[in-house]
């Protein structure tokens, strides 16, 4: 109890509140139920592999490690039905632990977490006309599917996959309300947002395709949030400076297409 007073005061002290903006504009424009801006611009190295790390995220995301073991066979049933790459037999500590990769025929799946480092972070978030501020740290854990060799494709897509590309299975978790971390799990504390919410965000995310590292990096992801629906995610990253430090700027709507007014 005690903990969790000091960290309540903790949070008093360090969040800020979210500055929320509504405003009239052209409603013959256009508009998303829901766009999010996230940026990274942290550290160079930016993957992990450590069960901790994999572990908290799902944790934040309300699930238990049987629940995350589940979600990871979904990702290995989708790679097989999509792409023709079966490694539905993995033993489950490999969905937990990044350690614990398996490579086979010049393919490697494995369980990853976004290094905290990364700063990968929810920026600005909008609800039909409402906009909010928020530069709140977001999670980014799940797996992938890398290719050592050029890989075709046999399943529902059926492209060639160049060597060194990913294919992700993966989700966002953020946190749009402080929290603690108890012996229970995570302790939510009420806060006002646009989207009516103290639990997390849990916004998962797959490749349409596949991921190929490059300067700049392309990104184009289907995405799905419980309430929300399907939509898209967009994003461009690149290498600066003398370190490499990966820079992306992405930005999600849902639906996938907009909505026209006809008022």
């Amino acid at each position: 109890m005690r903990s969790q007073i000091q960290c309540a005061a903790f949070w008093i002290l360090l969040v800020q509140v979210p500055l929320t903006t509504s405003r009239q504009v052209p409603r013959a424009l256009p508009h998303y139920d829901y766009t999010l801006t996230y940026i990274m611009d942290g550290a160079p190295a930016v993957v992990i592999d450590n069960s901790s790390s994999i572990a908290e995220h799902h944790q934040l995301a309300g699930r238990s490690m049987a629940e995350a073991i589940a979600e990871g066979k979904r990702a290995t049933l989708w790679l097989k039905e999509k792409y023709g790459i079966d490694f539905t037999d993995v033993e489950d500590e490999v969905y937990l632990d990044g350690s614990k990769a398996v490579t086979r025929n010049n393919l490697t799946f494995k369980a990853f977490a976004l290094d905290p480092r990364a700063r990968y972070r929810l920026v600005t978030a909008s609800n039909g006309y409402s906009a909010q501020y928020f530069n709140i740290p977001l999670t980014d854990a799940g797996w992938t599917l890398i290719t050592d060799e050029e890989y075709q494709a046999n399943g529902s897509y059926t492209g060639v996959i160049p060597k060194n590309s990913y294919i992700l299975y993966s989700d966002y978790v953020i946190p749009v309300c402080p929290y603690c971390r108890t012996r229970e799990g995570f302790l939510h504390f009420p806060c006002g947002n646009i989207f009516g919410t103290t639990t997390p965000l849990v916004i998962h995310y797959e490749t349409k395709s596949f991921l190929a590292l490059g300067n700049p990096i392309i990104i184009d992801f289907l995405v799905r949030e419980r309430t929300w629906g399907e939509g898209e995610a967009s994003a461009v990253g690149w290498f600066s400076g003398t370190n490499n430090k990966i820079m992306e700027r992405t930005v999600l709507t849902f639906p996938g297409t907009f909505t026209e007014n006809t008022t």
